[in-house]
């Protein structure tokens, strides 16, 4: 039934056997009383009848067994209607024991008072009338058990002493037998709670299946309609290319003139690419259950994560001018890298889209055990009634005629499905014109696993950077300097130099039994700059040579011609861990 079921399960039970034993119905209740007033009249009247009780001494009697009685029904009537929280019950359920344990001693009391001396009557009918209260305490206080034992003493334990007391053979007799009958009504008593506790615990056992099978229904029939809303908003943007391709090929096909069917051919080629572009995006919301299913939390450097995205999506960025801010972190998160890092590349991304200017900020902030990733915008901000429907699929604020040209609007519904895949709680505020603000939660790893995983990484990193070798290629001999005493304390082997020609010449007679990595800085001394220089690399050694441009230009042509030529730009001033996890 689930782990967190089976660890609520004791409470519950527990809970639910405090709430039948104080809270009573109210019809029931009033019944079962007037039956014990009644019983005790029907006694004293037919010990009155057939023996010389005093009368006096019976009604007397009858009256405690009314009071007693009267007493627990307004008790009962006043508790029902006071609301009670669950943990209340638990005091109140020992009141109301107290309260049954004195009307346990008033019925018990009828051997006393009714007692003649030598009259047989007098003894067997209070008896007869006490091992019946006794019965029905089993049916009255078996779903507490506290309340059972101290009502079943009571009621024997007063009369008998007092007939044992008497000396009398038949008192004696009567009352040796109740005593002993006590043990026995309490193994009675025990099976009673026994069994009503089986049964409260097959009652709850069935509720939760009832409850899990009306959330599995509403849930599926959510993820239909979802579904539906989904596939019918894809069906719609998938026709319109498919529209225009089918328009296009028959206007193709009459058309004889060359610079028309060119224009065309390249309109049925936007066709296609949008196509592919949507199947994609359709595809990634797709494969989000697969990613699910697949999720074997392990402990991860947040760090780690944070900057493969920040990498991934600051190009576009830097077409923008915006700034992305980082605050550092060391802490580690339980979670699989693919969805979290899917979840922040997604976020984003939709922040540098709906951010004209300004800057982006990433950060943590620990709460309780787990760790809060905010994506922290300086946009165009979302509306207060977009709020409930950004995370809907193919919905987006500032695209209401659908262009393509300005996404899909899956992005926040991947974002969304992750989060709740995962259980990583997904929080959103926004203001118009400010900006906006994304939240996820995801749990922090325990310290022990933390230090396992990083001595393994530190192992796995140690031998993975042993095996890279770097071309280092700047004019500044302090940097030269202290960028070859940075990647040897690392274990890097390191050739260094100022100019294209040095470099070509010392990376023509490398090792090549290692994985080389080029880092040129732009702007060098001579005709070379770092672009031009790593065409002359390719040309001499061939494409699939893993280079980086070091650079702090912020011209969008040159950052332009760089990712053109593929080569991955790192932004000066670098910091050590950016430089180690690109290098790896």
């Amino acid at each position: 039934m689930g782990t967190a079921w089976a660890e609520r399960r004791p409470h519950l039970i527990t809970t639910e056997r405090l709430r039948l034993f104080v809270i009573t119905d109210d019809k029931a209740s009033i019944i079962f009383h007037l039956l014990v007033i009644v019983g005790a009249a029907c006694v004293a009247g037919l010990v009155g009848a057939l023996s010389t009780v005093s009368s006096g001494q019976a009604i007397i009697w009858v009256l405690l067994v009314v009071l007693a009685e009267s007493g627990l029904t307004a008790f009962n009537y006043l508790v029902k209607r006071a609301h009670l929280s669950d943990d209340r019950l638990g005091r109140w359920a020992w009141i109301k024991a107290a309260a049954t344990a004195v009307d346990g001693v008033v019925l018990s009391s009828g051997a006393i008072f009714l007692h003649v001396e030598g009259e047989l009557i007098s003894v067997l009918a209070p008896a007869w009338a006490i091992m019946i209260a006794v019965s029905g305490t089993v049916f009255a206080s078996a779903s507490f058990a506290p309340s059972m034992y101290l009502m079943m003493t009571a009621c024997i334990a007063p009369a008998a002493f007092f007939l044992i007391s008497r000396g009398a053979a038949l008192e004696t007799a009567i009352g040796t037998s109740m005593l002993v009958f006590l043990p026995a009504a309490f193994a009675i008593g025990w099976l009673s709670i026994r069994n009503y506790g089986f049964a409260i615990a097959a009652r709850l056992d069935i509720a939760n299946l009832l409850e899990q099978q009306n959330r599995f229904i509403t849930r599926l029939k959510e993820v239909t309609a979802e579904r539906t809303r989904f596939f019918s908003a894809a069906s719609h943007d998938l026709r319109q290319p498919l529209q225009a391709l089918d328009f296009y090929m028959s206007v193709l096909d009459s058309t004889t003139e060359e610079s028309a069917r060119r224009d065309i051919v390249s309109q049925l080629v936007q066709c296609v690419d949008s196509l592919d572009r949507q199947f994609n995006a359709i595809l990634g919301v797709t494969e989000v259950d697969a990613v699910i299913e697949k999720d074997k939390p392990i402990a991860l450097p947040l760090q780690a994560i944070i900057d493969r995205v920040i990498a991934s999506v600051r190009p576009q960025a830097d077409v923008k001018q915006l700034e992305i801010r980082c605050v550092p972190t060391s802490r580690w998160v339980l979670a699989s890298a693919n969805p979290l890092e899917r979840i922040l590349l997604n976020l984003l991304m939709n922040a540098v889209r709906y951010t004209p200017s300004g800057s982006i900020l990433i950060g943590t902030r620990l709460r309780a055990s787990r760790i809060e990733i905010w994506v922290v915008d300086t946009g165009i901000g979302i509306e207060k009634h977009h709020h409930r429907r950004i995370f809907e699929d193919f919905y987006q604020v500032d695209n209401p005629e659908r262009n393509q040209l300005k996404g899909f609007g899956l992005g926040l519904a991947i974002v969304h499905r992750l989060s709740v895949g995962m259980r990583w709680p997904l929080k959103f505020d926004s203001i118009p014109g400010k900006g906006s603000t994304f939240k996820v939660s995801v749990p922090q790893a325990p310290p022990g696993i933390v230090a396992a995983r990083e001595a393994q990484a530190s192992e796995q990193d140690a031998e993975r950077m042993q095996r890279i070798a770097v071309l280092f290629v700047d004019d500044d001999p302090l940097v030269r300097n202290a960028t070859v005493r940075l990647l040897t304390s690392w274990d890097v082997m390191v050739l260094a130099c100022q100019n294209g020609d040095e470099a070509l010449a010392l990376f023509g007679r490398r090792d090549r039994s290692r994985r080389w990595r080029v880092l040129l800085d732009y702007r060098l001394a001579g005709p070379d700059n770092g672009i031009r220089l790593a065409e002359r690399i390719r040309q001499a050694e061939g494409d699939d040579i893993v280079m980086f441009l070091m650079t702090a230009e912020t011209d969008e042509a040159i950052l332009s011609e760089a990712h053109a030529r593929k080569l991955r730009i790192l932004r000066k001033p670098l910091k050590p861990i950016n430089l180690r996890a690109a290098l790896m």
